[in-house]
Protein backbone atom coordinates (compact mmCIF):
# COMPACT_ATOMS: atom_id res chain seq x y z
CA UNK A 1 0.00 0.00 0.00
CA UNK A 2 1.18 3.54 -0.73
CA UNK A 3 2.81 5.48 2.18
CA UNK A 4 0.18 7.66 3.54
CA UNK A 5 2.56 9.03 6.38
CA UNK A 6 0.99 9.64 9.86
CA UNK A 7 -2.31 10.76 8.57
CA UNK A 8 -5.54 10.26 9.45
CA UNK A 9 -7.12 8.68 6.00
CA UNK A 10 -10.26 10.89 5.65
CA UNK A 11 -12.77 9.74 2.36
CA UNK A 12 -13.17 13.05 0.14
CA UNK A 13 -15.00 13.61 -3.07
CA UNK A 14 -13.67 13.72 -6.51
CA UNK A 15 -10.48 11.66 -7.84
CA UNK A 16 -6.73 12.80 -6.90
CA UNK A 17 -3.61 12.38 -8.13
CA UNK A 18 -2.01 10.99 -5.41
CA UNK A 19 -2.80 9.28 -2.10
CA UNK A 20 -1.68 12.94 -0.09
CA UNK A 21 -3.92 14.39 -2.28
CA UNK A 22 -6.86 12.55 -1.03
CA UNK A 23 -8.88 9.65 -1.28
CA UNK A 24 -12.23 8.01 -2.44
CA UNK A 25 -13.28 5.19 -1.96
CA UNK A 26 -12.47 3.82 -5.22
CA UNK A 27 -8.97 5.00 -4.88
CA UNK A 28 -8.91 3.39 -1.22
CA UNK A 29 -9.92 0.07 -2.72
CA UNK A 30 -6.97 0.05 -5.23
CA UNK A 31 -4.23 0.97 -2.59
CA UNK A 32 -5.67 -1.84 -0.03
CA UNK A 33 -5.97 -4.10 -3.33
CA UNK A 34 -2.31 -3.36 -4.27
CA UNK A 35 -2.96 -2.05 -7.57
CA UNK A 36 -1.94 1.04 -9.47
CA UNK A 37 -4.05 4.19 -7.33
CA UNK A 38 -7.09 4.80 -9.41
CA UNK A 39 -11.00 5.46 -9.04
CA UNK A 40 -11.12 2.07 -11.39
CA UNK A 41 -9.57 -1.01 -9.26
CA UNK A 42 -9.45 -3.90 -11.94
CA UNK A 43 -10.78 -6.16 -9.15
CA UNK A 44 -14.05 -4.25 -8.38
CA UNK A 45 -17.38 -4.85 -10.20
CA UNK A 46 -18.06 -2.17 -12.71
CA UNK A 47 -21.37 -1.75 -12.02
CA UNK A 48 -20.02 -1.40 -7.61
CA UNK A 49 -17.40 0.85 -8.98
CA UNK A 50 -20.42 3.02 -10.69
CA UNK A 51 -22.16 2.92 -7.67
CA UNK A 52 -19.45 3.52 -4.97
CA UNK A 53 -17.85 6.42 -7.00
CA UNK A 54 -21.41 8.39 -7.76
CA UNK A 55 -22.42 7.71 -4.06
CA UNK A 56 -18.85 8.74 -2.57
CA UNK A 57 -19.24 12.29 -4.51
CA UNK A 58 -23.15 12.58 -3.80
CA UNK A 59 -23.16 12.46 -0.07
CA UNK A 60 -21.84 14.76 3.30
CA UNK A 61 -18.29 14.30 4.19
CA UNK A 62 -19.65 12.93 7.46
CA UNK A 63 -21.81 10.16 5.91
CA UNK A 64 -18.38 9.38 3.39
CA UNK A 65 -16.62 8.00 6.20
CA UNK A 66 -19.05 5.07 6.37
CA UNK A 67 -17.97 4.15 3.16
CA UNK A 68 -14.72 3.22 4.70
CA UNK A 69 -15.32 -0.62 5.44
CA UNK A 70 -16.95 -0.70 1.86
CA UNK A 71 -13.10 -0.46 0.29
CA UNK A 72 -12.27 -3.54 1.39
CA UNK A 73 -15.70 -5.11 0.79
CA UNK A 74 -15.71 -4.66 -2.65
CA UNK A 75 -12.31 -6.02 -3.69
CA UNK A 76 -12.60 -9.47 -5.59
CA UNK A 77 -16.20 -8.31 -6.96
CA UNK A 78 -15.17 -8.54 -10.72
CA UNK A 79 -17.00 -11.18 -12.04
CA UNK A 80 -18.28 -12.53 -14.83
CA UNK A 81 -20.75 -10.65 -17.65
CA UNK A 82 -23.83 -12.26 -16.14
CA UNK A 83 -23.19 -11.09 -12.52
CA UNK A 84 -22.35 -7.64 -13.43
CA UNK A 85 -25.52 -7.83 -15.45
CA UNK A 86 -27.68 -9.23 -12.47
CA UNK A 87 -25.80 -6.19 -10.24
CA UNK A 88 -26.92 -3.74 -12.94
CA UNK A 89 -30.58 -5.17 -12.99
CA UNK A 90 -30.61 -5.20 -8.57
CA UNK A 91 -30.33 -1.22 -9.02
CA UNK A 92 -32.65 -0.42 -11.53
CA UNK A 93 -35.08 -2.72 -9.81
CA UNK A 94 -33.67 -0.59 -6.17
CA UNK A 95 -34.16 2.59 -7.51
CA UNK A 96 -37.92 1.46 -8.93
CA UNK A 97 -38.76 0.53 -5.37
CA UNK A 98 -37.55 4.38 -4.20
CA UNK A 99 -38.50 6.75 -6.87
CA UNK A 100 -40.81 5.56 -10.09
CA UNK A 101 -40.04 7.77 -12.88
CA UNK A 102 -39.81 7.54 -16.86
CA UNK A 103 -36.46 7.38 -16.94
CA UNK A 104 -36.20 5.24 -15.00
CA UNK A 105 -38.70 2.86 -16.51
CA UNK A 106 -36.81 3.81 -19.99
CA UNK A 107 -33.26 2.33 -18.76
CA UNK A 108 -35.17 -1.10 -16.96
CA UNK A 109 -36.79 -1.61 -20.37
CA UNK A 110 -33.84 -1.60 -22.57
CA UNK A 111 -31.96 -3.92 -20.78
CA UNK A 112 -29.74 -6.13 -21.16
CA UNK A 113 -27.81 -3.18 -20.72
CA UNK A 114 -24.35 -2.87 -23.14
CA UNK A 115 -21.13 -2.66 -21.21
CA UNK A 116 -20.61 1.15 -21.11
CA UNK A 117 -24.43 1.49 -19.52
CA UNK A 118 -23.38 -0.82 -16.44
CA UNK A 119 -20.68 1.17 -15.65
CA UNK A 120 -23.66 4.31 -15.23
CA UNK A 121 -25.66 2.06 -12.68
CA UNK A 122 -24.29 4.71 -10.22
CA UNK A 123 -25.95 7.53 -12.05
CA UNK A 124 -29.53 5.35 -12.22
CA UNK A 125 -29.59 5.11 -8.04
CA UNK A 126 -28.56 8.77 -7.44
CA UNK A 127 -31.54 9.65 -9.51
CA UNK A 128 -34.28 7.63 -7.33
CA UNK A 129 -32.53 9.46 -4.50
CA UNK A 130 -34.49 12.77 -3.64
CA UNK A 131 -32.43 13.71 -0.67
CA UNK A 132 -29.59 12.25 0.92
CA UNK A 133 -31.27 11.25 5.09
CA UNK A 134 -30.13 8.25 7.40
CA UNK A 135 -32.96 6.35 6.12
CA UNK A 136 -31.37 6.77 2.42
CA UNK A 137 -28.22 6.21 3.34
CA UNK A 138 -28.99 3.39 5.30
CA UNK A 139 -30.48 1.35 2.27
CA UNK A 140 -27.07 2.51 0.01
CA UNK A 141 -25.09 0.81 2.28
CA UNK A 142 -28.09 -2.45 2.41
CA UNK A 143 -27.84 -2.24 -1.54
CA UNK A 144 -24.47 -2.30 -1.06
CA UNK A 145 -24.10 -5.42 0.72
CA UNK A 146 -26.30 -6.57 -1.96
CA UNK A 147 -24.45 -6.33 -4.81
CA UNK A 148 -21.12 -8.27 -3.39
CA UNK A 149 -23.28 -10.89 -2.43
CA UNK A 150 -24.61 -11.34 -5.93
CA UNK A 151 -22.53 -14.00 -7.30
CA UNK A 152 -20.47 -15.21 -4.17
CA UNK A 153 -20.14 -18.89 -3.77
CA UNK A 154 -23.03 -19.69 -1.05
CA UNK A 155 -21.51 -20.37 2.22
CA UNK A 156 -22.36 -24.08 3.01
CA UNK A 157 -22.05 -23.63 7.00
CA UNK A 158 -24.90 -21.01 6.73
CA UNK A 159 -26.91 -23.54 4.86
CA UNK A 160 -26.12 -26.61 7.53
CA UNK A 161 -27.08 -24.11 10.19
CA UNK A 162 -29.99 -23.10 8.45
CA UNK A 163 -31.30 -26.59 8.16
CA UNK A 164 -30.36 -27.23 11.80
CA UNK A 165 -27.31 -29.07 11.08
CA UNK A 166 -24.09 -28.70 12.80
CA UNK A 167 -20.97 -28.55 10.49
CA UNK A 168 -18.14 -30.32 10.73
CA UNK A 169 -15.02 -28.65 11.72
CA UNK A 170 -11.70 -29.36 11.23
CA UNK A 171 -9.76 -28.42 13.75
CA UNK A 172 -5.52 -28.30 13.16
Amino acid sequence: MADLGEHEIKLSRGSHQSPKQGLCVMELASLLAGERFSDHPASVCPVIGSLMRSYNDAISDDRRQDLYPYAARILGTRSTVDVAEQRRSRIVDWAREGRSTRRLARWHARRPFPEPCRRTAGAIAMAAIRQHNDRTHARLLALIDELVAIGQPPDPEAALTLKGEAPDRVVA
